[in-house]
């Protein structure tokens, strides 16, 4: 969920500070590098929707030429690796994509 602000993005225990780039995983801060950041915001603020790596390139490397889908793979590789406990939050729907949803 987005607060009113829309400067937070609240996913489970997964806490996304919009404004200052700051991520916190169960209440520690985590450190996360600019484009795995902005893919983490991106679908944790599109939580439930599936999108493809085409969607994803699309959004976050609208400035480069050319990008591979592999990427992509290894941005969210290593976001799942820093979500640690967590990183069942993001997965990978074989076929359609990836897809940010908390679950228990």
């Amino acid at each position: 969920a987005v607060n009113d602000s829309g400067n937070v993005i609240q996913a489970g225990e997964v806490r996304i500070d919009i404004v200052r780039k700051l991520v916190y995983v169960s209440g520690e801060q985590v450190v996360f590098s600019k484009k795995e950041f902005e893919v983490l915001s991106f679908l944790a603020s599109h939580q439930g929707e599936i999108f493809s790596r085409e969607d994803i390139i699309d959004e976050l490397w609208k400035e480069a030429p050319y990008v591979l889908d592999r990427t992509v793979d290894v941005h969210i590789a290593r976001i799942r690796s820093k979500l640690g406990a967590r990183k069942n939050y993001l997965t990978n729907r074989t076929g359609y994509g990836y897809v940010f949803n908390v679950v228990d």
